[in-house]
């Protein structure tokens, strides 16, 4: 849910900046969305928010309140297109659910207002669209459409192999988009226990990408990258010994308008680029993004190779592996 707050800032900061903005009655408001469906999740949830202009208030102030931030009321559905079928979400607060709001953010963390239901009731297929709406009363506020995002196939290295051999070379990953993708992450967490002289353990886990948004499916990735990222995370941090418990790697994929969003985000980025600031939005009769993810991750352990790199190598010799 973090990148809503990118997404809002972004949103606000245009609108509060703008010469060209006309504001109706000093005031105007429009709803902002984030919502990624995920089939394997237990639970989807939307959040729907109220950006706005006004001339008299700036717009930190109206974030920071959640009497602006957020509509009261708020009837919110997702529709199945081709059944027809319509389920309402219910209104819940993210900090007492466990997914709290960033507190470094501008945004009002008390409350934390999201929009769930349980995925079981939705029965995710791939080929059925589904339509978000939010209702104020008797006035539609906004509307959106996605498809699922079906899981993606890691091909290589392959689920059947129980170690892998990340060296000083390059390392492949090869996956496949399935249906509905078009834009994929990819990186290891490689999971660690440092053992301390109190005999205290700690388990880590350091994120190492091996590539983000991109289309393409077969990644050549730098060996030397990962050891060094190791090294960065792990340096200056006192330990007996530590212990490589596993190397996960995860594909995320997204739908087309997580794509779309990407893109134009990074079209006028270059040196041809008008300076303007430009935002994808999906949503009719309000901006964010109403799209789906679906991620794949597979555990492995390092081959001897790989292991002696990690214990004896000139980037991660000082990091007592053993």
């Amino acid at each position: 849910m973090t990148r809503i707050a990118i997404y809002l800032m972004l949103i606000m900061s245009v609108m509060s900046c703008s010469n060209e903005f006309d504001v109706i009655d000093d005031f105007k408001e429009i709803p902002v969305v984030y919502g990624l469906l995920d089939s394997d999740s237990p639970y989807q949830y939307i959040r729907i928010e109220r950006a706005f202009s006004d001339e008299k208030i700036s717009a930190l102030e109206l974030a920071s309140n959640p009497d602006t931030l957020y509509y009261k009321n708020l009837t919110v559905t997702i529709t199945n297109k081709k059944s027809g079928e319509v389920f309402t979400l219910e209104e819940v607060d993210g900090n007492t659910i466990g997914i709290p709001r960033d507190t470094n953010g501008i945004f009002a963390t008390t409350p934390n207002l999201l929009y769930r239901i349980e995925t079981s009731k939705l029965n995710p297929n791939f080929t059925d669209n589904f339509v978000l709406d939010a209702y104020r009363g008797d006035e539609h506020l906004l509307s959106s459409s996605t498809k699922f995002v079906k899981q993606p196939y890691i091909k290589t290295p392959s689920s059947a192999e129980a170690d892998i051999n990340i060296v000083y070379k390059n390392f492949t990953v090869e996956y496949a988009f399935k249906d509905n993708a078009f834009i994929a992450d990819a990186y290891f967490d490689v999971n660690v226990i440092d053992f301390f002289a109190d005999q205290s353990t700690e388990f880590k886990t350091i994120r190492i990408y091996v590539t983000k948004a991109t289309d393409k499916t077969v990644l050549r990735y730098d060996g030397v990258n990962f050891y060094t990222s190791i090294a960065a995370a792990l340096k200056n941090q006192e330990v007996e010994f530590r212990q490589l418990v596993s190397v996960d790697l995860t594909v995320l994929t997204g739908g087309q308008s997580i794509s779309d969003y990407i893109r134009v985000g990074q079209a006028n980025s270059g040196i041809t680029s008008s300076g303007e600031t430009p935002v994808f939005s999906n949503i009719e009769n309000g901006v964010g993004v109403f799209s789906s993810i679906s991620k794949l991750t597979n555990s492995y352990g390092l081959k001897q190779a790989a292991l002696d790199s990690l214990r004896n190598g000139i980037y991660t010799k000082d990091l007592k592996f053993k």
